[in-house]
């Protein structure tokens, strides 16, 4: 049984931060990422090294006796570990001696390592594929040949920032951790509440006036007529909140303005851009002083004409 060294797998070392663990393994997740021709065997060994070192609990055990390659029985008190033996296939030899045999089997009080964080797939974009295992069949249960195919959708701004998501379909539930940035076609296959598989194709759907595509976000603003002629600042919503815009002098309806890296995560790092339409708000009702200053205007322009 060969030791597996979590940290140089994830490039980290042995002090790093929870923040840093993350961000070195969704950097090689995007590389190797089977969808994107990468190593299948080395995308599994950067899902094992994060599922054990994103938890403090486990982390903490694999520091203290990952060298000896089992954990003493004392080290752990009540609970279950939760491994759905169909599952242990997914893992290395070093991680079924060390959270299996080290425990007796499947007993201990590790936490669910069936439930496998899909945080791990940060960056997924369409047609990517993530399995979970177990999802509250613990004990293994019988094989269902036949998985229940579901399609589920988020709001733009759930996709955006990922999370924990319950899914309930006919009266079952799955419990999900969202990757952020995931998109439309991410698939995720694993088991409902009552054990049977499940196989979940994701649906992103616009928000607030914000549209998808690709990794650029649309959305459209509403100028007043002094701001379109004048410029000036304009508000507009963006997947992070409010920002203040500066609008050109002389900006005709339909002008289009980019704000750069404010789009969708993009797998390789950085993000796309929010492509803002203006579109200018013709008052209908005006006050008298705006009225004079409307004939004003156009007064001028006429005196002004040859």
């Amino acid at each position: 049984m060969a030791y597996q060294d979590y940290y140089r797998i994830l490039g980290v070392d042995r002090q790093a931060t929870a923040d840093e663990i993350k961000s070195a393994y969704r950097r090689l997740a995007r590389k190797h990422h089977p969808d994107k021709g990468g190593s299948e065997e080395k995308f599994k060994e950067l899902n094992e090294a994060y599922a054990v070192l994103s938890d403090p609990k486990k982390r903490g055990l694999y520091d203290q006796y990952g060298a000896s390659g089992q954990i003493p029985p004392d080290a752990v008190r009540g609970g279950s570990v939760g491994i759905n033996p169909e599952d242990l296939g997914q893992f290395s030899d070093f991680f079924r001696q060390f959270f299996g045999g080290g425990l007796g089997g499947f007993g201990g009080g590790l936490g669910d390592f069936s439930r496998i964080d899909l945080g791990n797939l940060g960056g997924m974009g369409r047609g990517s594929r993530v399995r979970v295992g177990g999802f509250g069949n613990a004990a293994g249960g019988s094989a269902v040949s036949a998985p229940v195919q579901a399609e589920f959708t988020l709001p733009l701004s759930k996709a955006f920032q990922g999370g924990r998501q319950t899914v309930r379909l006919a009266g079952q539930t799955v419990q999900l951790q969202i990757p952020p940035g995931v998109q439309s076609g991410a698939h995720f296959s694993g088991r409902s509440s009552s054990g049977s598989p499940i196989e979940l194709t994701l649906r992103v759907q616009d928000e607030d006036g914000l549209h998808l595509e690709g990794e650029d976000v649309y959305s459209a603003v509403s100028i007043p007529v002094d701001v379109a002629v004048l410029g000036g600042a304009q508000p507009v919503k963006t997947l992070e909140g409010v920002v203040q815009v500066t609008v050109p002098p002389g900006s005709g309806p339909g002008r289009r303005l980019r704000l750069r890296g404010q789009g969708w995560p993009r797998p390789g790092g950085g993000r796309g851009d929010q492509i803002v339409e203006l579109q200018v708000q013709i008052p209908d009702r005006i006050t008298p002083e705006e009225r004079r200053l409307y004939q004003a205007l156009r007064d001028l322009r006429s005196r002004g004409r040859p």
